[in-house]
């Protein structure tokens, strides 16, 4: 057996161990949010719609010393970051040519409150007629 070969896989595991021999204190959490078509508010002034919801686990000190992370569920199951640009076509003017147009989903945070946003490139505010999906991690060290 040739050492050479069994010395790298051996250096992985001992600085694996090394480094879960350590305790951070990181605490991390996870949220899953479902907005139904009602919920959503419109602010045709800038043009998108937004739901504002209860976030209990977001106090000060996540904001200040902690990370959150966001991401929409598509319809397939997959995590897709925020903020999150989606591309589309569509034949608004209806003269037969499909023009691109993107919808922009994003998020703002507060204390003890998350803020959901959609926002269409062509700014026509338009409301999601299904439900959507958004999970929410927080990562802090206490």
């Amino acid at each position: 057996m040739n050492i050479k070969k069994l010395f790298l896989p051996l250096m992985m595991v001992a600085l694996l161990f090394c480094g879960c021999a350590r305790e951070t204190g990181a605490i991390v959490s996870t949220t899953y949010f479902t907005i139904t078509p009602g919920e959503w508010n419109t602010n045709s002034n800038v043009g998108y719609a937004y739901v504002e919801k209860p976030f209990h686990e977001l106090d000060e000190y996540v904001i200040q010393q902690g990370a959150v992370m966001a991401f929409y569920i598509d319809g397939d199951g997959y995590d897709n970051q925020l903020p999150y640009l989606a591309p589309y076509y569509s034949d608004s003017d209806n003269d037969g040519v499909d023009e691109l147009y993107f919808e922009n989903i994003r998020y703002d945070l507060a204390r003890g409150c998350i803020t959901f946003i959609i926002q269409q490139s062509d700014l026509a505010c338009l409301v999601p007629n299904q439900n959507l999906r958004f999970k929410v991690c927080i990562i802090a060290n206490r």
